[in-house]
């Protein structure tokens, strides 16, 4: 079927060639009766790793995932946010003990930071859906024992829950016309559902046990096509994990993520040309506005049916 009258888009390049603001509203007639886990929703892996503090530069071509800050992502058009998150007392920032990692690297964004730039966005576009995945907490106390991290962790998003912007377990349902309806704009996924949202979110689906581990295309394309013929449908949200991982292979090891990502690139338009990588739901990668997975994304959903 060939796309609707209110996606005419231009041939697929790099979602860096034009801003996808607002690309939800402008093929909102396609969407409004479907679900999310039936849309094709691009998203980023390590969303929080744009600006670190690690000085070495090995190690921080290793931990760096992205080079945009969550609103210039929100505004290249990803709609699903990587979040990983750690606690601790011994930050350089004054007024967040929470912060974005790489595992137990630290990097130099606060939590708040997070928390401005969907409160910037959603302000400005005002028919878009984020996905928020919480996962890889570190350094929490266990909640048994001194709940207070959870407790001021939970505190940042009760503003989103007063009013109503929070897209809840019992929303999953819904269309994306009815949650704009009704306001709900922001979803949170979460591996601590007990404890973080005391039931109220749904699972997080950025589970370790998904991810391929592989630096060569050809393996990683192998991985994938295996996840697809497992996971693929339109009943619940999942995650395709396309990205490439750095190895320590000798004359090879300052090959990070980002000259990954440049490598994978390459094969990403050809792979999600074909029918069976276009039954993915949400797709993270690396380095995700020099890519062209929003444009997929867009005429995609202008005439998936489901």
């Amino acid at each position: 079927m060939e796309p609707t009258s209110d996606n005419e888009q231009p041939l697929l390049g790099a979602s860096r060639r034009r801003n996808y603001s607002d690309w939800m509203g402008e093929i909102f007639t396609s969407i409004s009766s479907k679900k999310l886990s039936q849309l094709f929703i691009p998203g980023s892996h390590d969303s929080g790793t744009y600006r670190t503090a690690i000085v070495f530069r090995l190690a921080r071509t290793w931990i760096q995932c992205q080079d945009k800050n969550f609103l210039e992502q929100l505004e290249a058009g990803i709609r699903y946010l990587d979040c990983r998150i750690n606690c601790g007392p011994d930050l350089p920032f004054k007024d967040d003990r929470f912060y974005f990692a790489h595992d137990v690297c630290m990097n130099e964004i606060p939590l708040q930071e997070l928390i401005d730039n969907v409160n910037t966005f959603i302000n400005a576009h005002q028919r878009e859906i984020i996905i928020l995945d919480i996962s890889h907490f570190k350094k929490f106390k266990n909640y048994r024992d001194d709940p207070k991290d959870w407790i001021d962790f939970s505190a940042y998003f009760e503003p989103w829950l007063k009013e109503g912007l929070v897209i809840e377990k019992e929303d999953a349902e819904k269309t994306v016309g009815q949650l704009i309806n009704e306001r709900k704009r922001i979803m949170i996924l979460t591996s601590k559902p007990q404890i973080f949202g005391n039931g109220r979110f749904k699972e997080s689906i950025n589970a370790h046990k998904e991810w391929a581990n592989e630096r060569d295309p050809a393996e990683l394309r192998n991985f994938l096509e295996a996840r697809l013929n497992e996971k693929a449908s339109f009943n619940d949200l999942w995650l395709l994990q396309c990205q490439l991982t750095p190895k320590f292979k000798w004359g090879k090891m300052f090959h990070g993520c980002e000259y990954l990502a440049e490598k994978l690139n390459e094969n990403i338009r050809e792979w999600f040309s074909t029918d069976l990588f276009l039954r993915a739901n949400v797709v993270f990668t690396d380095f995700s506005t020099e890519n062209c997975l929003v444009e997929i994304a867009i005429q995609e959903n202008a005439r998936r049916q489901v």
